[in-house]
């Protein structure tokens, strides 16, 4: 491709995979430099996706980058809380504030 980067290896948009300590779930695609700050993408993207866990405190949303073993272990601890411990989503975004 000469002097240029193909979009392959400077992708516009990356697949964020978000977690919400709701135990809810869901697949976003993102614009690089709109929706997600590059600097971000360069320290946390694994092939082409990104892990984010949002937590709320006083009412504002608050995201934590990651990488996906982390974002795993999050999720089977929220997958179990909601099955075992409903009550328990504010203790797991206490738990994600203290690690941020």
């Amino acid at each position: 491709m000469g002097l240029f980067r193909s979009k392959k290896n400077n992708p516009e948009t990356i697949a964020a995979h978000i977690l919400d300590t709701d135990g809810s779930y869901v697949t976003e695609t993102w614009s690089i430099g709109r929706d997600v700050n590059p600097d971000v993408v360069a320290r946390y993207a694994q092939s082409g996706n990104l892990y984010v866990v949002s937590y709320y405190k006083a009412s504002k949303v608050h995201r934590v980058f990651c990488n996906r073993a982390c974002w795993l272990h999050v999720k089977a601890e929220s997958d179990w809380i909601q099955t075992e411990w409903p009550a328990a989503a504010a203790w797991l975004s206490d738990k994600i504030e203290r690690v941020n």
